[in-house]
């Protein structure tokens, strides 16, 4: 029952059971068992065929239920109609006691990377049983956990997505995550600042993705949602606000005021460094996304532009635009996707076009980055997502880029001489020489540690003064443990900058700092009351700040060897 403000009051339901239509007869086994706990169970035995819309009676009943269960296999992400339900639920909870507490997921996966939000990856998080036995005891433990609730979810105000927007879902949760960063700091480490970068190629879809989250999740904002360019003034008025900026990036001082007042999406073709926050890359949709975008076409057209929205977009304006006719006038049939990619390459300089050319002249293949030799170029392509990294030896360009260069192009002649130089350079002896053998090995080892010290820093966030010393002291011990290991596996240092010197570097910054700090801090945590939860009893420590900027002072160094590494590598990874 709903009262008159749309309310529910009373719950005609204790569990809404979401799952993919694919995924029926694991759902109903686990529905049967919720009953037999004693649960009464809604879940839309008729299913939701694929890319229809959620029926308002179906969100209904997710109103007058207490809790959600969701089965959530690795095809939950791609349905429109278990996304609206899950946003429905979450934002519902939000209002209440919060999604952890009224959101069950059932995993029958082996990892847990498809899931989102990220908040639900450790809370209320089971695997899907396997046995009889193991599903009476998962019901029987949902079944106890939602005694324990208060009340139906209730009714939200839920914003029906764009017509044209289609797919990526795993990015709107994504996009959230980093906009709250205070709430899943445990499941996704990254900057404490509300602040996104969301950078991709043009046409992309980064406005679009920007703006369908603001559509989905406008109940967040009750203070109001600005699209802005180049606008970086605190918006007037109360009450939580996003703020999308659209233009150059906005200076620091001004970014860092405004991320006090409001939580931002800074809406970039490059990968620049704002000084503060996160960074959400966009690429091409799924090809079955795309196939969706397109209403009727080929997996060849799809994959032929690496699932880039506009694009396809533009192709779905004439259904019988056949993959050969794309690929020998893609101009022609691509007009103002040539025009956005321009002005995007308007800015190359002679050994960016190089670089592009030859690596167009394999496309769809990849180029090793020893072929190049060009790793700044590289890295510099990279932050403009006009390349790609394959893997730690490897690069090529955009699926789009590659089919349009040609047209582009302003020096053609040059273009074919590159071409034909690229090709003789790679098929002339495709036996790898010893020293390019230890170059590939290299470049792999330098790939592992680039990896992990990105991750490391990521986690530790040294400048942060939220993220508790534990965690912190915890993320470099891991980096310590591994450059000593990668250490000990390779040949000696051959000579500064080589990555086994790189990894001594960080040996030898982190060791003093964790052989003093790692055992007082321990040390300190072992005397914790039991009522003083442990933030506050780390903030009370009287070394912390001495702490604190032992922790500062690593981050420059660090940072440094990372920007070594990304070299050696030709990819940007963990830089900002």
């Amino acid at each position: 029952m709903i009262d008159y403000e749309g309310v529910v009051a009373v719950a005609r339901w204790d569990v809404f059971l979401s799952y993919r239509r694919t995924d029926a007869a694991p759902a109903v086994a686990l529905a049967r068992g919720l009953e037999r706990a004693g649960l009464r169970v809604f879940w839309d035995s008729n299913g939701i065929r694929p890319f229809q819309p959620i029926s308002p009676a179906v969100l209904g009943e997710l109103a007058e239920s207490t809790a959600m269960v969701v089965y959530y296999s690795a095809d939950y992400p791609s349905s429109n109609a278990c996304q609206a339900e899950l946003t429905a639920a979450f934002l519902a909870a939000l209002r209440l006691d919060g999604p952890a507490r009224r959101i069950f997921v059932v995993n029958p996966e082996a990892g847990a990377d498809h899931v989102q939000p990220v908040e639900l990856r450790d809370t209320r998080h089971a695997r899907a049983p396997r046995s009889p036995d193991s599903l009476t005891a998962l019901c029987a433990r949902i079944a106890a956990e939602v005694a324990e609730l208060d009340g139906p979810l209730g009714a939200v105000p839920t914003a029906s997505g764009a017509a044209t927007f289609v797919g990526r879902f795993t990015e709107l949760w994504r996009l959230h995550a980093l906009l709250h960063p205070e709430v899943a700091a445990m499941t996704a480490p990254g900057s404490g600042a509300p602040v996104v970068l969301l950078h991709g190629l043009a046409g992309i879809g980064k406005t679009a993705l920007a703006a369908e989250y603001a559509r989905r999740f406008a109940s967040l904002f009750p203070g109001g949602i600005l699209l802005r360019h180049n606008d970086f003034t605190v918006p007037e008025g109360s009450g939580e606000r996003l703020v999308i900026i659209e233009g150059a990036a906005p200076p620091a001082g001004a970014l860092a005021e405004l991320a006090g007042h409001a939580r931002v999406v800074v809406i970039s073709r490059e990968r620049t460094d704002l000084g503060m926050g996160s960074r959400l890359a966009l690429d091409g949709l799924s090809t079955e996304d795309g196939m969706e975008l397109l209403g009727a076409s080929s997996t060849d057209i799809v994959e032929a532009v690496g699932g880039h929205p506009l694009a396809l977009r533009e192709l779905a304006g004439d259904v019988e635009t056949s993959h050969h006719t794309l690929l020998r006038t893609p101009a022609e049939a691509l007009p103002t996707t040539t025009v956005l990619l321009r002005e995007s390459l308007a800015r190359n300089d002679s050994r960016d076009w190089d670089v592009l050319r030859a690596l167009a002249a394999v496309a769809p293949a990849a180029l090793a980055t020893g072929v190049l030799s060009a790793d700044t170029t590289v890295t510099r392509l990279h932050r403009r997502s006009l390349v790609r990294t394959v893997d730690a030896t490897r690069i090529a360009a955009h699926p789009l880029v590659a089919l349009l260069l040609g047209a582009i192009d302003p020096d053609p002649s040059r273009a074919a001489a590159v071409r034909a130089t690229t090709l003789r350079t790679v098929l002339a002896d495709p036996r790898p020489s010893t020293s390019d053998r230890r170059a590939v090995e290299e470049r792999k080892t330098a790939w592992r540690l680039q990896v992990e010290l990105a991750r490391r820093l990521a986690t530790a966030r040294l400048s942060e003064q939220d993220v508790p010393l534990a965690d912190t002291v915890a993320a470099l011990h891991t980096l310590f443990l591994r450059a000593r290991a990668l250490m000990r596996d390779a040949e000696p240092p051959a000579g500064e900058g080589s990555v086994p010197e790189l990894a001594l570097r960080i040996h030898t910054h982190l060791r003093p700092v964790l052989s003093r700090w790692h055992p007082l801090l321990d040390g300190h945590h072992a005397t914790r009351p039991q009522h003083v939860d442990p933030r506050s009893h780390e903030r009370a420590w009287a070394h912390h700040a001495d702490l604190r900027a032992s922790l500062r002072d690593l981050r420059e160094p660090l940072t440094g060897v990372l920007a070594e590494l990304a070299v050696i590598t030709g990819s940007p990874h963990g830089l900002s």
